[in-house]
């Protein structure tokens, strides 16, 4: 998968979910590109979502890649909750890169930061090379 002229990632697999495409890259970054939603993104759909990712991944953690470019989702407080702290899907989680491209973004990503405090570290982006960047930083 190419990502910059300078980023190249391998494929390792992937689930398709109407609401995001999982890519297992290799380096152990899992890269989600969200899609947009109508619907509220629930809790219901927060646990699928981290089974998904559990099924992913296995036993072994990854560093996150969220891209929220060119989306509108709206998080419910309890998905928010549920992926700041939830120790199952916390625990294959060893950093989130999350890429926004709007000021909506901005804000709901900053509320996540302040209020749900995720475990790990956790940085927002507007590009996603950088984020990947930051994302390679850690894995070194």
């Amino acid at each position: 998968m190419r990502i910059s002229e300078n980023i190249v990632l391998q494929k390792v697999s992937g689930v398709d979910l109407p609401w995001v495409n999982f890519r297992l890259l290799d380096k152990r970054i899992l890269y989600l590109n969200f899609k947009p939603l109508e619907d509220e993104f629930d809790l219901k759909m927060a646990k699928t979502h981290a089974k998904v990712v559990a099924d992913l991944l296995g036993n072994d953690g990854a560093y996150f890649v969220l891209n929220f470019q060119g989306t509108h989702i709206n998080f419910s407080n309890d998905a928010r909750e549920f992926f700041a702290s939830d120790k199952n899907h916390t625990k294959n989680r060893k950093s989130q890169a999350i890429v926004i491209d709007s000021l909506a973004h901005k804000l709901v990503a900053n509320f996540y930061l302040r209020f749900n405090k995720p475990k790990g570290p956790t940085k927002v982006f507007e590009d996603l090379e950088a984020a990947f960047q930051w994302t390679l930083s850690l894995n070194l």
